[in-house]
């Protein structure tokens, strides 16, 4: 069964983390990872979400293919995903060295997906 992970790259310590809480993962009503989770499953997925916290995560350790989707707003041309909205702003070089310190092998050969508003349009009006 292939795997895949929703990768939450904000830090918990950041002032601002519960709006990633609150539009992501289980504080609020809208609950959009869970939804997500859902559907992966309902395609053969075997699926979870991992939240950023500094450490090493199992989940993410024990990659080697599979997919991770990395959950977050951005806008056209933005470096720069927020976490929930008025979240935590961090760039493509955070998001990378988080997953790193999270566990992600060298040796991971599988697909890495920003799943964020507008992440495939450059900003200057091409897409």
């Amino acid at each position: 069964m292939p795997r895949a992970v929703i990768y939450m790259p904000y830090d918990p310590k950041h002032p601002t983390y519960m709006a990633a809480q609150i539009e992501y993962g289980d504080k609020g009503s809208m609950k959009k990872n869970a939804k997500i989770l859902e559907y992966l499953t309902a395609k053969g997925f075997k699926s979870c979400e991992v939240w950023y916290n500094g450490a090493k995560d199992p989940q993410i350790r024990s990659l080697d293919v599979g997919k991770i989707f990395i959950r977050g707003h951005g806008m056209p041309g933005d470096p720069t995903i927020e976490g929930g909205r008025t979240g935590e702003r961090i760039d493509f070089t955070t998001v990378a060295d988080r997953l790193i310190q999270s566990g992600l092998p060298k040796t991971f050969s599988g697909e890495i997906h920003l799943y964020n508003c507008h992440s495939a349009k450059s900003g200057d009006g091409q897409v």
